[in-house]
Formats: C-alpha cells, sequence, structure tokens
C-alpha cells in the first residue's frame, strides 16, 4: 500500500501567510482559564511534534501558548475576552467566534472567583460571560462595524 500525502495548506491569498499543516488536522479551541498554562504549552508543544495548528479557544492567548506553539489561532468571539490587538497580532491566524456549542443556550462564562493572578494580568476580574447566539445574522441587522449590502 503506498503513502497518502495529506499535507494541506490554508489560507495565503492576497500576501498572508498560508498556515501550512502536515495533515488537514487542528487542536480544537480550549480555552486559557480552562485549561492550565503548563497545560496549553503541553498542547502548544503537541502541535509542533505532529505539524498542525493549535487554537487559543475563548480564554485569550497566554505567552506560555504562544511560545510554544509554532502556529497559533486566536479565537475572536463576541465577549470582551475574544478582541486583544496585541494577540491578534500574534496569531498566525484569526477564527472568528459565532456562538457556543458545548453549552448550549449558556455561552462561555468565566467567573470572577475563578480568575487567577496569571489570568487577571489578561482580563479584568469580574465575572464574563461570551454571547450564546448572533441574533443579527437571524435578523439580518448588521453586526458593529459593519454595513448593511
Amino acid at each position: 500500500m503506498s503513502k497518502v500525502a495529506l499535507a494541506t495548506e490554508i489560507g495565503g491569498l492576497n500576501g498572508a501567510n498560508p498556515l501550512k499543516l502536515s495533515m488537514p488536522v487542528m487542536i480544537a479551541p480550549m480555552s486559557y482559564g480552562a485549561l492550565s498554562a503548563s497545560t496549553k504549552r503541553a498542547v502548544g508543544l503537541a502541535s509542533i511534534l505532529s505539524g498542525i495548528d493549535e487554537n487559543t479557544g475563548e480564554g485569550g492567548m497566554s505567552d506560555a501558548q504562544r511560545g510554544a506553539a509554532s502556529q497559533l489561532i486566536f479565537q475572536m468571539l463576541g465577549g470582551r475576552l475574544g478582541w486583544n490587538i496585541h494577540d491578534m497580532n500574534r496569531a498566525d491566524g484569526l477564527e472568528s467566534y459565532i456562538s457556543q456549542g458545548a453549552k448550549p443556550g449558556l455561552g462561555g462564562q468565566l467567573m470572577a472567583k475563578n480568575v487567577t493572578p496569571e489570568l487577571a494580568r489578561n482580563i479584568e476580574p469580574e465575572d464574563l460571560r461570551s454571547v450564546t447566539r448572533a441574533t443579527a445574522a437571524a435578523t439580518g441587522i448588521p453586526l458593529a462595524g459593519t454595513r448593511a449590502a
């Protein structure tokens, strides 16, 4: 049986650097905060060893994660965790988060009591909830910063 070539490139249009994967597989988004810095570092190292990308998830980007992953996708979401221009510039790719599939109807939640000193360097120590659904897509109302066609 012969080998199958699985190497895949994503993007690269209009002068952007493509994401180069050893196979069409990426590590699913798991948030910083739900996972510790050491776990995020380990997942980043696993992405290097396997030649695939890692995704920050909705908890922002840790320095440990950015330092460990050779290709890192930054997940942008509707809540205040998702629009850090510094982390967006450090990312190799951006993913637009529209709704939470793991907890239908609840969205992502990070309660202030769970904010560690390490997390507090990236976010405000208060209850944060990401949006549960994108109503603009269903109603036709333009999203912030866009114009109706």
